[in-house]
């Protein structure tokens, strides 16, 4: 079988030279160096063939005749499963109250996805190791958990409003699925008040979750796949009012068994648990729950108050957002 070097560095074939060394250096920044996340996950000999796959793909797409003789060969490998992801339709037609199919094995469809780029780079991570590493870190600890314990889907949310969740949410689901080459979907569930995540992308998707569960939109066709990474997007769709009443809906619990079937992970921007009950409608769907903390602005009984209204939830985690090492103390 035909080594994928493209998809080892994150990159479609066609890319310019610039771009493969561009990839080459973020994957190698990460396996070739003292990371702690990557030691907490991978023994020395992981590592090392990792590294070696790595340098294998960069010296066969940077050297032209390779390249040509490479492209030439993969031409007659079979399609990529990337262009080809698998969905549960019995899940798909449960979540749209449809009668199942057949009282037998669930049959597997095929949807492709349509792609989208960010309109300019995730600068907190491309500027700043020590921020990308604190996520490789928070990634890591997902990764232990879901080993202990099958956990997949996982509600990322906060006290209040403002306090980064969406920017958590991205920046985790990027490192995820660019670094750790995993099939990463993020779930644009605040219905109230989207989050701009949506809009840092293009082409713009002109639905999403909220269509879905009214049955105005289809869920493979809502969901948005960034271009060159296993990252794929499902973006909060039209605002509603009637938030609690569609996410109470049988509808939401369907398409998070569908993404469930087909990603490696499902990371779900919640709104925020104050002064809302959306979030406790959502907390019942996911594995666990992560809670992002500002340093500096959420008051402690703030936060206490949070917990414990999502007290029968699995609180897996608190982020600390926003932390400043020069900062001589905080609320919390």
């Amino acid at each position: 079988m035909v080594k994928d070097y493209y998809r080892i560095l994150n990159l479609s074939p066609g890319v310019s030279e610039g771009e493969i060394e561009d990839s080459y250096r973020k994957a190698m920044a990460v396996y070739g160096t003292d990371s702690v996340a990557v030691y907490s996950l991978y023994t020395e000999e992981e590592r090392a063939e990792r590294v070696g796959e790595l340098n294998e793909a960069h010296a066969t797409l940077m050297d032209r005749q390779k390249r040509a003789a490479y492209d030439s060969e993969l031409c007659l490998a079979p399609a990529q499963e990337e262009c080809t992801p698998e969905v549960d339709l019995e899940s798909l037609r449960k979540s749209f109250g449809l009668p199942s199919s057949s009282p037998e094995r669930s049959t597997k469809r095929h949807f492709k996805y349509s792609r989208a780029r960010f309109k300019r780079p995730i600068e907190a991570l491309e500027s700043d190791q020590m921020v990308a590493e604190q996520y490789r870190v928070l990634f890591t600890n997902i990764e232990q958990i879901n080993q202990k314990k099958p956990s997949s889907v996982f509600a990322i949310t906060s006290a209040i409003k403002g306090e980064g969740k969406s920017v958590t949410s991205l920046n985790l689901a990027y490192v995820m699925a660019t670094e750790f080459k995993k099939r990463v979907v993020m779930v644009e569930c605040d219905l109230r008040k989207p989050s701009t995540v949506a809009e840092l992308l293009e082409p713009a998707c002109a639905q999403g979750l909220s269509d879905i569960l009214k049955g105005e939109a289809e869920l493979h066709a809502s969901i948005l796949q960034v271009e060159d990474t296993g990252l794929f997007i499902l973006p909060a769709g039209n605002i509603t009012r009637k938030t609690s009443e569609i996410l109470g809906s049988s509808r939401i619990a369907g398409v998070i068994d569908s993404l469930k079937a087909e990603f490696d992970y499902v990371l779900v921007d919640s709104p925020p648990v104050l002064p809302l009950v959306d979030m406790n409608v959502i907390s019942r769907l996911v594995d666990g729950v992560i809670m992002v903390v500002r340093a500096g602005k959420t008051q402690k009984d703030i936060v206490l108050k949070a917990f414990k209204s999502l007290s029968k939830c699995n609180v897996v985690g608190v982020v600390l957002n926003g932390a400043d090492i020069k900062l001589g103390k905080y609320y919390y």
